[in-house]
Order: structure tokens, then C-alpha cells, then sequence
């Protein structure tokens, strides 16, 4: 699938890193869909979900 026009695809450096950081105001009153994203970020991105 094409990329919009207006989208730019560069490619990494070897060995460049982000820090993604994910904000909440309360973990009790996230909704499933935010759980799950939240849940899937950890099992992908950190030893956490390890």
C-alpha cells in the first residue's frame, strides 16, 4: 500500500533508539481498548511482559 503524499519514509541509523512513554490518569479507570494497548506496548517494548 502507497504511503500518502505527504508522508515521509526515512530509514533508521543501526542502533537508534526511542523513548515512547504512555500517560495515564489512573490505571483503574482505563478502558479495555487502553489496557490492551497498554498491555501490548509492555509484551513488545520492555522485559515486562516477559
Amino acid at each position: 500500500m502507497p504511503l500518502p503524499e505527504q508522508v515521509v519514509f526515512r530509514e533508521l541509523k543501526l542502533n537508534t533508539f526511542r523513548d515512547i512513554n504512555i500517560a495515564v490518569l489512573d490505571m483503574k479507570d482505563t478502558s479495555n481498548a487502553t489496557d490492551a494497548f497498554i498491555q501490548t506496548a509492555r509484551s513488545l517494548f520492555t522485559d515486562e511482559g516477559a
